[in-house]
């Protein structure tokens, strides 16, 4: 496999650990030729409250290993946890939990998605933390809140009839992006879906988006099958990989 130059792809940690050990799944990955992983700040084991500073060393020491690097963090709260009076302070600790968690694994941004109806004053609260951390915050909701930057997940915007390419181009202060598919109404492997993953390419490289985007492997069947196939589908425009016989 040539080597990817721009947007890399980095799969998301989670769906690939089931019920088994995050350490195994990260080295799943690692031996499958990856160098970026999105971890989940909802996974156990490495949640905010079950990694102190030590423990959060440990990893990146036991990432840097394997040669991975952390591409971001994820944090998927039920949409209505946020407005929801027996939910919303829990689901407001966590963002600021997964903040501090996020800045101490690289200053990586944090992917959430919001409804509407999030108190400004609470958004607010977030990117003030956020920016004392050094961290963004991407809110991959397809209307963003104004307060917080914005990312990009195509499984969710094809659902809802939007087209992930004109999100990547128009999206204000992008901060992450996924490789997400969605076909007969429900998320699929990435590369097998409606997703035009040239068009999305080349939105977010007109931008000048650089980061690692984020394989989205949530409710895929078999993820860790999918893993090669999305990537190969990922580099098969051939516009972010080095030229042959680099």
């Amino acid at each position: 496999m040539r080597a990817f130059t721009r947007l890399p792809p980095a799969p998301t940690l989670a769906p690939l650990v089931g019920g088994g050990d995050p350490r195994a799944a990260l080295q799943h990955i690692a031996d499958s030729g990856f160098r970026h992983v999105q971890l989940s700040a909802a996974l156990p084991g490495m949640r905010p409250r079950d990694l102190d500073r030590s423990a959060r060393r440990d990893l990146l020491a036991r990432l840097r290993r394997i040669e991975l690097t952390v591409s971001g963090l994820d944090l998927w709260i039920p949409e209505e946890h946020y407005t929801a009076t027996e939910h919303a302070d829990r689901a407001a600790a966590a963002i600021m939990d997964a903040i501090e968690l996020a800045a101490d694994l690289g200053r990586v941004a944090l992917s959430v998605r919001l409804p509407d109806g999030v108190d400004d004053h609470v958004a607010q609260d977030w990117r003030g933390r956020a920016e004392t951390c050094g961290v963004s915050i991407a809110d991959h909701s397809p209307a963003p809140h104004a307060l917080l930057c914005s990312g990009v997940d195509p499984a969710s915007l094809l659902a809802a009839g939007l087209s992930p390419a004109s999100h990547a181009s128009n999206a204000p202060s992008l901060a992450a992006a996924r490789f997400s598919d969605y076909r007969d109404e429900s998320r699929v492997a990435p590369g097998a879906g409606r997703l035009d993953v040239l068009a999305y390419q080349v939105a977010l490289v007109s931008r000048g988006f650089d980061a690692p985007v984020a394989l989205d492997l949530r409710r895929v069947a078999n993820p860790a099958a999918a893993l090669d196939a999305s990537r190969n589908a990922w580099a098969a425009t051939g516009i972010l990989l080095a030229p042959e016989g680099d």
